[in-house]
């Protein structure tokens, strides 16, 4: 082959390194974190860019290392680009849903009926935006999402105490006995899980509400 050839076979294979391998590690963690978050929706256009020069990378990796290794620097600058741009209209919704849940949970009286619980889903608030202020956006925004489960979780408890309410002063627990016993039965569970799992908390006082609500229409 002539100088240009050999040049470029050279190049071709150079062998994978610990240098190369980091980029491609570093270009994977980013765009799961995007993808872990829905950041992937906030810049249609620029993830699509980033999605091109990953692919390349991956497709160069082994067999090109300059290729491999300018396309995926090119996705890592794109990537960060897209989390931080999509990370600035998250908090602005994130603190929004934040204020609009706590002020569902004060209507229905959680705030009062269930002080410490209450004290806790603040305190996941306070310290998300905390988090924020600090610059550590994804942590932000996962104590968020708890604290908006747990408000979420008060304001259902207190409406199926409400519900409940309503079977016991009409007397209709005879009509579907079994619904109203697996109601106390969520309502408990939701309670004991709070500030643990909080997730399956407010799935539980979900159950809790429907299945009064059930006992409900049973009576009426």
């Amino acid at each position: 082959p002539g100088p240009n050839n050999a040049v470029q076979a050279a190049t071709e294979s150079k062998p994978v390194d610990d240098a190369l391998t980091a980029l491609r590690d570093k270009t994977e963690a980013l765009r799961a974190e995007c993808l872990k978050y829905h950041l992937d929706s906030y810049k249609a256009d620029d993830w699509a860019v980033a999605e091109t020069s990953r692919s390349a990378g991956l497709a160069a990796y082994g067999s090109d290392y300059d290729l491999a290794k300018k396309s995926f620097e090119d996705a890592i600058a794109k990537y960060e680009e897209i989390r931080k741009n999509s990370y600035e209209a998250i908090a602005a919704e994130l603190e929004a849903a934040l204020v609009a849940a706590r002020e569902a949970a004060v209507k229905v009286g959680a705030d009062g009926y269930y002080p410490e619980q209450f004290g806790l889903a603040d305190s996941a608030a306070r310290d998300s935006r905390t988090l924020r202020a600090d610059g550590k956006n994804a942590e932000a925004y996962d104590m968020a999402q708890i604290a908006l489960l747990r408000y979420q979780t008060l304001t259902k408890g207190r409406e199926a105490l409400a519900l409940k309410q309503k079977v016991d002063q009409n007397g209709f627990v005879q009509y579907d006995a079994e619904s109203y016993a697996l109601a106390d039965s969520k309502y408990g569970e939701g309670l004991s899980s709070y500030g643990t799992a909080d997730a399956a908390a407010l799935e539980a006082m979900t159950e809790s509400c429907g299945l009064y609500a059930k006992v409900n229409n049973a009576g009426f």
